[in-house]
């Protein structure tokens, strides 16, 4: 059952421009998802060189906290979207499934472009409440030494071919982890590093790749 939404709204004035807001909320117990939406007057690309209108991003932290390096941080996508989802086994790209714990959760928006003549804000949280399902363990993230050079003796390791920056959809791309994988492959890559804007996500969902090779 969905219960009645949570409304937060206001107005952000141009001097509050590459700011941080948090707008907290309460989470009854026995929620199992919710769905946060913000629209805002006048949106524009995030692109640095269009102006004149607004940029919001927008992420979200649990009942654990809100402060750097927080283990309350559940995700980000940043200007991407204006509508994410989190629930028990299963979250929009760029946040982390699991349990929904009761207590002040914070909405984390990110002021990036402000016009000059403001911006106002509209965020729906919506609460679905429910027999709780199980959850499946998480997929740690690979750790460890890394391995040693396939090249013995005093020789150099040979050049690779690779990508230090790129994006799935967790964050601005277009394609699955498990695409990326696949497309890097077929390029002929011998290394991918994906650099999601700040989440990790794509990181859990790369670990469980069924060939991160």
């Amino acid at each position: 059952m969905t219960l009645s939404p949570i409304l937060i709204e206001g107005d952000f004035h141009p001097d509050q421009e590459k700011t941080y807001v948090h707008l907290p909320f309460d989470i009854p117990a026995g929620i199992t998802r919710l769905d946060v939406e913000i629209a805002y007057t006048d949106k524009i690309s995030a692109e640095p060189m269009v102006e004149g209108g607004n940029t919001i991003d927008l992420g979200l932290f649990d009942e654990r906290g809100n402060g750097w390096m927080s283990p309350g941080f559940r995700g980000w996508s940043g200007s991407e979207r204006l509508h994410v989802f989190i629930s028990e086994n299963d979250a929009t790209p760029g946040y982390l499934a699991g349990p929904i714990h009761p207590g002040r959760w914070v909405v984390h928006l990110g002021l990036y472009k402000l016009a000059p003549r403001g911006c106002h804000y509209r965020i729906q949280v919506r609460l679905t409440e429910g027999a709780s399902i199980p959850v499946d363990p998480p997929v740690d993230l690979p750790a460890g030494d890394l391995p040693a050079s396939p090249i013995p003796g005093e020789h150099h390791a040979p050049w690779l071919r690779g990508e230090l920056h790129c994006h799935s959809y967790h964050s601005d791309g277009r394609l699955s982890p498990d695409e990326v994988v696949a497309l890097a492959r077929s390029k002929g890559l011998d290394f991918l590093a994906l650099t999601d804007h700040n989440t990790i996500a794509s990181q859990r969902a790369l670990a469980a790749c069924s060939d991160p090779g």
